[in-house]
């Protein structure tokens, strides 16, 4: 639940960059708007920014003399490598200090985005002496010549890469919703927040920026409440080699939020209506088995990947995180004691055969027996 001062002063602060990019608008040099525009936004951002982060702007360097294309908009760290100022804030930034790199539009339009593709292409090529930190980069815009298709559709036609290495991870469009990738070894989804009335998509990406410069304090729990529906537009899943498209994506997003939710039987029947090829649901269940706190949520996933995958029972993994998790609500719940000791004693043999002599099984085993001997 968000804190209610917090909430009202994201609002505020959403308002006034409306506001100011409304009253800019009588201003006839279109330089002169599009700064106005980039400076509100700045100064908006700036309020959130935890303690050794600013913002500047102007060109990105590396250190073999490579430069970016100028960027109107950056976040960077003023613990790492200081830039080259030429003003309060405007400069040269190493590549390694920079975290967030922003395009700002008036609209959005299709020559906006190749533009914008162009210039953060010219970023990508830089060279990092921290190889697994790249800047996030951003398309924000106050409007759009759209009407129907979406602004992601239609970013999809320019960057056709945008389902393995994105060269936008960002896109917020007032008025239109915020969207975003998650990029892991294993595949890359593409989430959406649609549009509020009050703009709050504003604020939804504001908390976005500042939980990924500062996770270990996760600021968006103070201003954003558990109603925002988050959708899964788009996934691709390298190991598994399948996708989710829009077309079929409410079902995969449901999935998601069953797991959330700890429905997993739900879970279960949302992704299985949307990955058919059953070797690959069951691996992807596995993933969720493996990956999930929950005791009685490891039972659910392996055991329907066991059961639509008979390949998988050759994996002692499977069987032991069976085990423990069966040991643990046995532990927990002492109405279905009997129960679930008896599936992790069974569980703990199984592993032990697929992997005999295995001592960490053994003590498992061991210690189920010795539990069951103790409360019988």
């Amino acid at each position: 639940m968000a804190h209610p001062l917090y909430q009202k002063r994201i609002e505020n602060d959403i308002k006034l960059l409306v506001s100011t990019s409304f009253e800019v608008e009588s201003i006839k040099h279109r330089g002169l708007r599009g700064a106005f525009r980039e400076s509100i936004l700045g100064q908006v951002i700036r309020k959130y920014l935890p303690f050794g982060w600013d913002l500047g702007s102007g060109e990105i360097v590396d250190s073999v003399g490579n430069s970016s294309s100028e960027v109107d908009l950056l976040i960077y760290n003023k613990s790492a490598i200081p830039p080259v100022l030429f003003s309060e804030s405007e400069g040269c930034y190493p590549i390694e200090s920079c975290y967030y790199v922003f395009e700002i539009k008036t609209t959005s339009t299709a020559q906006e985005i190749q533009t914008t593709l162009e210039k953060f292409r010219s970023l990508r090529n830089l060279q990092s002496l921290n190889s697994k930190i790249k800047p996030i980069t951003v398309y924000f815009a106050y409007n759009t010549d759209l009407t129907s298709q979406s602004e992601f559709e239609r970013y999809t036609k320019y960057d056709k890469n945008f389902d393995n290495n994105p060269l936008i991870d960002v896109i917020c469009i007032i008025g239109k919703g915020y969207w975003f990738n998650i990029k892991t070894p294993d595949s890359i989804g593409w989430h959406f927040f649609e549009a509020e009335n009050n703009n709050f998509e504003v604020g939804l990406f504001l908390s976005g920026v500042v939980n990924t410069i500062n996770p270990q304090q996760k600021f968006g729990y103070y201003v954003i409440n558990n109603g925002y529906n988050r959708k899964i537009i788009y996934y691709k899943d390298f190991v598994r080699n399948f996708v989710i498209t829009f077309e079929n994506s409410e079902e995969f997003t449901a999935g998601h939020r069953e797991y959330s939710n700890g429905n997993h039987e739900m879970a279960i029947d949302c992704f299985s209506k949307v990955i058919l090829d059953q070797k690959k649901l069951a691996s992807f269940l596995v993933k969720f088995g493996m990956e999930t706190l929950d005791a009685t949520g490891n039972v659910k996933y392996l055991s329907k990947a066991i059961e639509l995958d008979n390949d998988l029972k050759h994996d002692y993994r499977l069987f032991e995180r069976l085990g423990i998790s069966y040991y643990n609500l046995a532990k927990a719940n002492s109405e279905k004691f009997s129960k679930n000791i008896e599936e992790s004693i069974i569980n703990f043999q199984l592993a032990l055969g697929l992997n005999p002599g295995n001592p960490n099984l053994s003590n498992y085993l061991a210690n189920a027996k010795q539990l069951n001997q103790h409360e019988n």
